[in-house]
């Protein structure tokens, strides 16, 4: 079977469950079977969870087995992306504020409101080189006053 007939099957397969009128639970069962069966290449599967979404415009269509895991990978994708950025950030503004109480105590401690006010971490990475750096702490402030 060519990927355009399996795709042409599989949607008639899921358009004719939805139309059956049977239970949620029964649809999502056989649903979760044919996509166990007749297992599409990805770029198939996101033209089919379209046209399922236009569909379950339509009527009270549950999302299942292929929508449900291209919809999971996508958000763990998305929330490993975000979870790494603050990851870095965090461990960025600690090691500015182990920097600065190292180099500067209080006096460059009070500057760590400023630092948190940075939220891209492509910002943080200059800011703990210039701690490094700093001859002194008013050196430090400048490197800190708004763009």
């Amino acid at each position: 079977m060519r990927w355009d007939e399996a795709f042409a099957a599989k949607r008639r397969l899921a358009r004719m469950l939805h139309g059956r009128g049977d239970r949620r639970e029964d649809i999502v069962r056989l649903y979760r079977f044919i996509d166990w069966v007749l297992r599409l290449p990805e770029d198939l599967e996101f033209k089919l969870e379209d046209g399922l979404k236009t569909l379950e415009g339509r009527k009270s269509m549950p999302s299942v087995s292929s929508i449900e895991r291209h919809g999971v990978a996508k958000g763990r994708k998305e929330g490993r992306g975000e979870g790494l950025r603050e990851g870095l950030r965090a461990g960025l503004l600690e090691a500015i504020a182990s920097g600065l109480k190292l180099r500067f105590g209080q006096e460059g401690l009070d500057l760590l409101p400023r630092v948190r006010e940075v939220r891209e971490p492509r910002r943080l990475r200059p800011l703990l080189a210039a701690v490094l750096k700093a001859k002194s702490i008013e050196n430090l402030r400048g490197r800190l006053r708004p763009a």
